[in-house]
């Protein structure tokens, strides 16, 4: 029986780094090259991103407004960034900021929607807070 081999798909990319690594080691006086990245637009092929993240092995997660990140460095200089659109994988949750108290609300409301029937001692009003001494 004949093994299946799979083909690795990186292997123009691999020539490619060694080549510039022997050309970078190659010329001392060439300026540095801080933090270079190669990046993977997964975008919204979850497949495809499942299956780079578990290739990267450990990783670091990113994410920002937009994208949900997957890094790697090789070194100090060379990251793998694995890229997901954001939405694809986290969900967007709007919150809204209120009043703590529920006297604050209620008078938010106003007296016009309010039957005044719930008066405390001194004859303020606890739904809206309206004073209904004397009335």
């Amino acid at each position: 029986m004949k093994e299946e081999q799979t083909i690795n798909k990186n292997l123009g990319l691999v020539a490619g780094l060694r080549a510039l690594a022997d050309f970078l080691e190659s010329r001392p006086e060439m300026p540095a090259l801080k933090h270079q990245r190669l990046c993977l637009w997964a975008w919204r092929d979850m497949d495809l991103f499942r299956v780079a993240a578990r290739q990267l092995g450990s990783f670091t997660k990113k994410l920002d407004d937009n994208y949900f990140e997957l890094h790697r460095l090789f070194g100090a200089d060379l990251e793998l960034v694995v890229t997901l659109d954001r939405e694809a994988v986290c969900k967007k949750i709007v919150t809204w900021e209120c009043p703590d108290e529920n006297d604050s609300l209620l008078k938010m409301v106003g007296a016009a929607e309010c039957g005044h029937d719930r008066l405390n001692e001194d004859g303020i009003c606890r739904a809206c807070g309206a004073d209904r001494r004397g009335m």
